[in-house]
């Protein structure tokens, strides 16, 4: 399909599209070989179903889905001018065939998010196993070191986990995927049912976001929910949000916000470098931040906002003190070359 474009995989890797959606780590990668700017808008639209509908009926966008309770629209741009709505899929060598637009919203988010690995590969071997029963992987995959590293993840280890993302032209398979250096093939998904169908693509797009041990924990409201009766209701909530606040509180003071954010390893240093946040820029380089009161307002200042943009959100989150959070899957180490394995 890159041929057929006039691109390579390497000539991707320079290739710069304009877009102010993502940073300078998470660009929106599936985009890249197919517009020189990309411009993205949400809007909000809550019950108000038919308002949305009009929206996306006029046809003003490049494209538009509805994805948690939003309308996330697309311009997009080649050297021939904006992409109108009618041919935007075509641009991309996408098809859709659901009528399911909450399912379709889903889907097409997980492909066009931004990601930190990702990109356009020709020729990848793509083993569908279908010895094992899907039920037991639970959506993960396989995926070889040699495309973990060929994706730029330089520090992939056998095992590391990671989130998944593989669309191609049997469609698309979203999930985690483990790293391995046993297998044969780049990539090993568990069945077809772990392939959705709705959303194909003639080539083959594959995203990578690494997870693992976070030391920070947060509960959404349908969790917090399942567990009211369990931890006490209300009140430990409210005792929980009430201790992060003062937990914030005394790290500012004592110069300690930089133990709250535990995401260093996972960006580089040009990405740091390349950042408007100062106070990261500043935490990064060991500058004892507390000695300026501008940085201390700023850190106080952006703490708040985020305290009343969550409160604002759908997706409210409330920390979980000494709480970790990490992911359980299966023990897939001891797997043959086709992914075979056996549960202990």
């Amino acid at each position: 399909m890159l041929q057929a474009l006039g691109l390579s995989s390497h000539s991707l890797s320079h290739r710069v599209m304009e877009t102010n959606i993502g940073n300078s780590v998470y660009k929106p990668r599936f985009f890249e070989p197919f517009f020189t700017k990309l411009n993205g808008i949400t809007i909000p639209f809550g019950d108000d179903q038919s308002a949305i509908e009009l929206l996306i009926a006029r046809k003003e966008y490049s494209f538009a889905y509805l994805r948690n309770g939003e309308l996330r629209t697309l311009e997009a741009f080649n050297a021939s001018g904006k992409i109108p709505f009618e041919t935007f899929l075509n641009h991309v060598h996408l098809t859709i065939s659901s009528d399911n637009i909450f399912k379709l919203g889903k889907y097409l988010s997980r492909v066009f998010r931004p990601a930190r690995y990702g990109a356009h590969l020709d020729g990848l071997d793509i083993h569908i196993n279908q010895t094992t029963d899907a039920n037991k992987v639970d959506g993960l995959s396989i995926i070889s070191l040699s495309l973990a590293k060929r994706l730029g993840w330089e520090n992939a280890q056998v095992n590391s986990s990671s989130q998944f993302t593989l669309v191609y032209d049997k469609g698309l398979v979203k999930g985690n995927c483990v790293v391995s250096d046993k297998i044969k093939h780049d990539v090993i998904i568990y069945g077809n049912e772990n392939i959705k169908e709705e959303i194909k693509f003639d080539g083959c797009y594959v995203a990578l976001e690494p997870v693992g041990l976070s030391y920070h924990l947060r509960i959404d409201i349908q969790s917090m929910l399942n567990l009211w009766p369990l931890l006490g209701g209300a009140e430990i909530f409210l005792d929980w949000t009430y201790k992060a606040i003062e937990e914030f509180k005394d790290n500012l003071i004592t110069g300690k916000v930089g133990s709250m954010l535990d995401d260093f390893n996972n960006k580089s240093i040009e990405s740091i470098q390349a950042q408007k946040w100062t106070l990261r820029k500043a935490i990064y380089h060991k500058i004892p931040y507390n000695r300026f009161p501008g940085l201390m307002r700023l850190a106080w200042t952006m703490y708040k906002n985020s305290l009343i943009s969550f409160a604002k959100d759908r997706s409210f989150h409330i920390p979980v003190p000494h709480g970790m959070r990490g992911y359980f899957r299966v023990d897939l180490r001891n797997h043959d070359n086709d992914g075979n394995f056996h549960l202990q």
